[in-house]
């Protein structure tokens, strides 16, 4: 099963939304980065579907950060992204995607707000059911 490749990297690695041209398909740990990005910046709701499908990282965009104190902001990423990990485990509980394309554990390692471009940057470690790991920086507009 193969799905197409819709995140690419920008000039400094980071991971945007962004359709590749002609078109590639993605297998492994990149399809599993790719859901998992899909699944932080979907916004719950927007697909009728699977309304509870989504994170909702982009719905954080312009909300005022204090740069004196982003804990609360930092514990909200966080918890968005543990509803993303456990949203991707129950759906892969119903498909038949092999162990590289499965998520076994998705965590937070830092988040940038660049306030001026009214963007965050997320950097999140994956790991595939096959223990492969992925280290990835991923920009939310």
């Amino acid at each position: 099963m193969a799905d197409l490749k819709v995140f690419v990297r920008d000039e400094n690695g980071v991971l945007r939304w962004g359709l590749v041209r002609p078109s590639v398909k993605i297998r492994g740990i990149d399809l599993l980065v790719q859901l998992v990005a899909n699944e932080l910046v979907r916004n719950p709701g927007r697909n009728v579907n699977d309304p509870d499908a989504g994170a909702g990282l982009r719905q954080m965009i312009g909300q005022n950060i204090s740069t004196e104190d982003e804990t609360e902001f930092f514990t909200d990423v966080r918890l968005r992204v543990t509803t993303a990990e456990s949203n991707i485990k129950e759906r892969q509980i119903k498909t038949s995607r092999p162990s590289s394309e499965r998520l076994a554990r998705l965590s937070l390692i830092d988040m940038i707000p660049i306030v001026e471009r009214s963007e965050l940057e997320l950097v999140i470690e994956i790991v595939s059911e096959t223990e492969e790991i992925a280290r990835e920086r991923l920009g939310v507009r």
